[in-house]
């Protein structure tokens, strides 16, 4: 399996970020030679804000033009800070049944305020309800107190699950808040 992340800026031009090769083999049957058959290619398209996961177009090598134009997609919520509560969170929708079992994990993280503060820490991870897996929706929402004594750098990290994998990880764009969690 081939999953390819495809970051859109928001002028629209496509930039590859990263390419992860996973060999992911279906088991042969006991009789069968030690060929096996490799499992269908995956793409992840997103802008900072939303994500889908795309099946490759077979008429063409770019991602962003196949159709349909995802199985599954998603957007974030947040961060942002409303009184003292900074909100986060995600959803992923998942149209057709055989895309599901599908959850997502979303990861709120923070460095500090600064040209050189590159590294973020996780501050908590929420993995949408169980109850959720086989629905059209999953959704993550959570909210932590928070005060304006300094200013935080905060990001999303959605870990994507469709069809009962594992399909990547998204980054929400980096804002800057007035927030200490």
């Amino acid at each position: 399996m081939e999953i390819r992340f495809v970051h859109l800026t928001r002028l629209g031009a496509a930039t590859l970020t990263a390419t992860l090769m996973l060999s992911v083999l279906q088991a042969p049957p006991a009789h069968a030679s030690n060929h096996a058959t490799p499992v269908a290619e995956t793409t992840i398209v997103t802008d900072g804000e939303t994500w889908s996961i795309q099946l490759p177009d077979s008429s063409d090598e770019d991602p962003t033009v196949a159709y349909p134009v995802s199985y599954c997609s998603g957007t974030f919520t947040g961060p942002r800070r409303i009184n003292s509560t900074l909100e986060w969170g995600g959803q992923q929708t998942c149209e057709d049944p055989q895309n599901r079992p599908h959850w997502i994990f979303v990861r709120l993280e923070s460095t500090c305020d600064g040209i050189l503060c590159v590294i973020f820490t996780q501050h908590d991870r929420l993995r949408s309800p169980f109850s959720q897996d086989l629905t059209r929706v999953a959704t993550v929402q959570a909210g932590e107190g928070c005060d304006n004594t300094n200013r935080r750098k905060f990001r999303l990290v959605a870990e994507i699950y469709a069809r009962g994998a594992h399909q990547g990880n998204v980054f929400s764009d980096e804002i800057t808040i007035a927030c200490s969690v």
